[in-house]
């Protein structure tokens, strides 16, 4: 009868295989035998830690990951949210009638632009026309009036910019995300164009790391609100709205009015002065304050935007603790103690709306040298 726990370690292999020989001679140790079988034990115990112990894990949705997270992900007719390239408008200037060929590139720095569109510059000596980012990524989201070299010359054309930001570029959406959206399409229920409905529908969607959803009971009859937070816990650009509310749009039921927003900001401004330790200087802690309270933040608007909605959502508020925020600061290395701190001026948690996520600010760090 096979034992309920079996021991895979080379030690025990090896005692194992020992005990099934036959002939004494061959139990030996040093022997050609017992070589061999030393041999095939370690790489039987090598295989079990390497191959067949992780198969849970890489077979589990609460614990796969990559490749494994993305061939789970299909038995729930799922698959992860693409890297998106970013998109906008480039303003070219020249001689009326010169002609600006599709997927000319415009630079900026080592990032290509290409038109998406062929065009002609007008006869007042200028014309517009989309372009995408050949680099997927938020590394294409550039601010405005930054690209200004063509790649190529072009006769009768005299500049080249963006006269707006670019947006829409995403990165690829992390294993965390699109596991809690698994994870969140089985637990909540979607029917019918329900709220969660909508919220899926919003989460599909490359950028969006967080949705919630206001129906007919605070829109009124026949109308939805859909408010959305970008992955990285932020206002999404404007791009990646237009890509919620027209993949809405192809999802939705018949007769139903949506409105696609943004999650407003609530600034978080934190002033706090340190007793700083033996061997360390504001300069070592003031970005480590920076980073824990961005890192806690972040996760408050990620909860407040993956909790499942109900029927008294619009009441519904989340808070930045005060204390909390003492805490944290206070277990950063080299802060020996907290002689004060406010929090937006007070000492007082703060709230956010439903439609709020909180925002950090630069936190002002101040203290004995």
């Amino acid at each position: 009868m096979m034992e309920e726990t079996m021991d895979f370690s080379a030690s025990a292999v090896l005692q194992r295989i020992r005990n099934s020989l036959q002939n004494p001679a061959n139990r030996l140790e040093g022997g050609f035998c017992m070589d061999n079988a030393q041999a095939v034990s370690e790489e039987l115990a090598r295989l079990d830690l390497m191959e067949v112990k992780p198969i849970p894990d890489r077979v589990l949705l609460d614990t796969a990951e990559g490749e494994y997270l993305d061939r789970k992900a299909l038995d729930y007719n799922e698959t992860r949210n693409p890297a998106e390239a970013a998109v906008g408008n480039l303003l070219f200037t020249g001689e009326p009638g010169t002609a600006i060929p599709i997927g000319t590139e415009a630079l900026y720095g080592s990032l290509v632009f290409e038109t998406t569109a062929a065009a002609r510059i007008s006869a007042e000596g200028y014309c517009e026309v989309g372009a995408r980012c050949q680099t997927e990524g938020t590394a294409g989201n550039v601010a405005a009036e930054t690209i200004s070299v063509l790649r190529v010359a072009i006769d009768g054309v005299k500049s080249v910019t963006n006269t707006a930001p670019f947006g829409g570029g995403t990165q690829a959406e992390s294993d965390d995300s699109f596991r809690s959206r698994i994870l969140e399409k089985i637990r909540q229920p979607i029917t019918s164009g329900n709220r969660n409905h909508f919220i899926y529908w919003a989460k599909q969607v490359s950028g969006v790391g967080g949705a919630k959803c206001l129906g007919a009971e605070v829109c009124g009859s026949g109308k939805v609100r859909v408010i959305v937070l970008s992955d990285q816990y932020a206002a999404p650009d404007d791009v990646i709205l237009g890509n919620v509310k027209a993949h809405i749009e192809e999802e939705r039921q018949i007769g139903a009015a949506v409105t696609v927003a943004a999650a407003t900001p609530k600034a978080v401004a934190v002033e706090v002065t340190v007793v700083v330790a033996s061997g360390y200087s504001l300069t070592d802690i003031r970005q480590n304050i920076q980073t824990a309270l961005q890192r806690y933040v972040d996760s408050v608007n990620r909860e407040d935007f993956s909790t499942p909605p109900t029927l008294k959502d619009e009441g519904r508020q989340s808070s930045i603790s005060y204390y909390r925020i003492g805490d944290l600061i206070f277990g950063v290395e080299g802060v020996a103690d907290i002689i004060s701190y406010t929090l937006n001026g007070g000492l007082t948690s703060l709230t956010s709306d439903y439609e709020e996520y909180f925002s950090l600010g630069e936190v002002a760090v101040s203290g004995n040298q």
